[in-house]
């Protein structure tokens, strides 16, 4: 988990580099509805896939995501899709999985993102598994003017979000982090407490709730990025009143 936040981080960074099309950012939510999922496409799938041996995933969103995961390479190797542009020398990153959450990195040409739009229509149509347009939002930098921003909302069929990119619980942005962007951890710890009914708990209860419970919330933010001192103090704060 740590090794994906930490690439998407270091390819975002690149979202404003002056490149023909733009480079955007599009991330879509996988509704896990397994009971919409196509069976015979599934069925079809694991013939073709599966070894004497082998042992069988439990889950199988596992298998939808590889699908969608070899395609999308597929897309960009045959030159049908052009990925989002890095430095030269850099290997090319076009896309970013794990769990539902999944992030493409795209350049806005339109021809492009017609055909990227076409496969993600295409896909849930196959397989029945459907992207969550609630939860799915495109990023691109500020630098890009309204107008294109529109024409690539209008080519893609998603919409530009207005705040900050999240990728498995963690803030994806470009420059110096504020301390804003990490209201959502905050408000997640306080609402972890608000749901707990202090008075049944003794002290000694309290200190392990805060060690086992409330100090694991940011564990694997951690793992993948500096908190800020001031993120720190206040998340310090919460532990002390709940304490």
């Amino acid at each position: 988990m740590a090794e994906n936040i930490g690439l998407g981080l270091e390819i975002f960074r690149n979202i404003g580099r002056k490149v023909r099309g733009s480079n955007l950012v599009l991330k879509l939510d996988m509704e896990k509805a397994y009971d919409k999922v196509e069976w015979g496409f599934m069925v079809q799938v694991l013939l073709k896939g599966l070894r004497q041996g082998d042992p069988l995933s439990p889950s199988v969103f596992i298998l939808c995501a590889e699908v969608f995961s070899r395609s999308i390479s597929r897309l960009v190797a045959a030159g049908t899709v052009t990925p989002f542009r890095l430095k030269q020398g850099c290997i090319q990153i076009s896309h970013l999985l794990y769990a539902d959450d999944t992030i493409l990195f795209l350049n806005g040409a339109a021809s492009s993102l017609s055909k990227m739009r076409q496969f993600i229509s295409k896909y849930q149509e196959v397989l029945g598994q459907k992207v969550n347009p609630r939860k799915s939002a495109l990023f691109v930098s500020s630098k890009v003017l309204p107008g294109r921003v529109r024409s690539i909302e209008r080519s893609l069929g998603f919409y530009k979000a207005d705040g900050v990119l999240s990728y498995l619980g963690v803030p994806i942005v470009k420059g110096r982090m504020l301390s804003s962007v990490f209201k959502p951890l905050l408000d997640k710890i306080s609402a972890r407490v608000q749901g707990w009914n202090v008075r049944l708990f003794s002290q000694a209860s309290h200190l392990t709730l805060i060690s086992h419970v409330l100090s694991n919330i940011p564990i694997h933010s951690l793992a993948a990025i500096i908190l800020l001192a001031k993120v720190i103090g206040l998340m310090e704060r919460s532990f002390s009143n709940f304490f």
